[in-house]
């Protein structure tokens, strides 16, 4: 039985059960234990150490890897929230931001404009030609309303 436990396999297998249970379990603390695992495996297989070394290189590699990663893996995960630390990222509230007229906006048909190198569909009460700038005055689903500067 300890032969088994000393396998590089055994390590990496434990690894992939961990991350299977990390999407059942979501909070990406599992994640930095398989990584553990996955090294484990991997040192295991490079260097013929005993079990008890193998453990104490899981524990290591899983309780450093999640002290040291776990804040830049979570941004990685989670994609973009709402930054509170600069407000000019949230693109929920794009109002009074200044875009630039990408395909001309003739009433009653849209045009398009360019914000933070995204274009959005524009609507305005008046014509607004390509290349102007046009500050947005509200948005509504993906329909940007928009005026001249």
């Amino acid at each position: 039985m300890v032969d088994f436990l000393s396998d590089p396999l055994f390590w990496f297998f434990i690894g992939l059960i961990i991350f299977i249970l990390e999407l059942a379990a979501p909070g990406l603390i599992l994640f930095f234990f398989g990584i553990g695992a996955w090294l484990t495996a991997f040192i295991s297989a490079v260097y013929p150490i005993g079990i008890s070394s193998q453990l104490f290189i899981f524990l290591i590699t899983s309780v450093v890897t999640l002290l040291v990663l776990r804040k830049r893996f979570e941004i990685l995960f989670r994609g973009f929230s709402k930054r509170k630390d600069n407000p000019s990222l949230d693109m929920d509230d794009l109002t009074g931001k200044k875009a630039t007229v990408v395909k001309g906006i003739f009433p009653p048909r849209e045009g398009k404009v360019e914000i933070f190198g995204t274009d959005w569909i524009a609507e305005s009460d008046t014509r607004i030609d390509e290349g102007e700038t046009v500050v947005i005055e509200r948005k509504k689903n993906l329909t940007l309303y928009v005026r001249k500067v």
